[in-house]
Order: C-alpha cells, then sequence, then structure tokens
C-alpha cells in the first residue's frame, strides 16, 4: 500500500500542475484576438506527448529509487530481540559505500607491489 502511494504521490503532482497549467493556457486564449492563429508548437498533441513523458519519467523515477538506492523491508521474526523487533520497518542503502573505489584501489595496489616483490625477490 505504501508503494503504491509512493508511485502516484509524484505521478499526481505532475498531473496536478499540468491540468492547472492547460486551465489557464485555455483561459488566457479565450482573452485573446479573435483573429489569432495557433503556430505549429501550439498544438494540443504536443502538450499531451509532454505530459505523458513527465508523468512516465516520474514513475521511472520512483521505481528507480526504489529498486536500486533504497528499498524498505519489514522484519517477519523476532531474531534479532531486542535490538530489532517483529513488524519493525528498516530502510536499507543498497549503494556502495562512499569509500569502496578507494579501498578497492588501495587493496589492488597492495596486491600489484607483494607480486611485484615476489618477482624481484
Amino acid at each position: 500500500m505504501f508503494s503504491l502511494a509512493l508511485l502516484l504521490l509524484p505521478s499526481l503532482v505532475v498531473f496536478s500542475i499540468y491540468l492547472y497549467a492547460a486551465i489557464d493556457a485555455w483561459r488566457l486564449a479565450r482573452q485573446t484576438d479573435p483573429g489569432y492563429a495557433l503556430r505549429d508548437y501550439n498544438r494540443t498533441w504536443i502538450d499531451y506527448v509532454s505530459i505523458l513523458l513527465h508523468l512516465a519519467f516520474s514513475i521511472a523515477l520512483v521505481f528507480n529509487v526504489r529498486g536500486f538506492i533504497y528499498q524498505a523491508f519489514v522484519i517477519p521474526v523476532n531474531n534479532m530481540i531486542p535490538t530489532i523487533l517483529a513488524g519493525d520497518r528498516v530502510l536499507v542503502k543498497k549503494l556502495l559505500p562512499e569509500d569502496y573505489f578507494l579501498t578497492a584501489a588501495i587493496s589492488l595496489c597492495t596486491e600489484i607491489r607483494r607480486q611485484l616483490v615476489r618477482a624481484v625477490s
């Protein structure tokens, strides 16, 4: 239920902004001169495509954050009492730690140095 609300909230915000913009544009268009003709870039299908692209982007953003950056879990059993109880919610960061690449580079350099020392002696 929570993930559905998290999915629908950005889409609802984007849709409401575009709905307000469309109503405001219609209101302003009613006030224009009767001889006014629409230009090619003022066609409604461009607005619809833009709305659909922004809605798709917001949904994709929510799925990517949930799938690749953070994920929420509910603890099902009491195996870590008293620290974590059954029913607790945990937000897990899926990204690598900030110093992961530095640590990997240092360990790689240390391994290369060991092999060089072995080869020389």
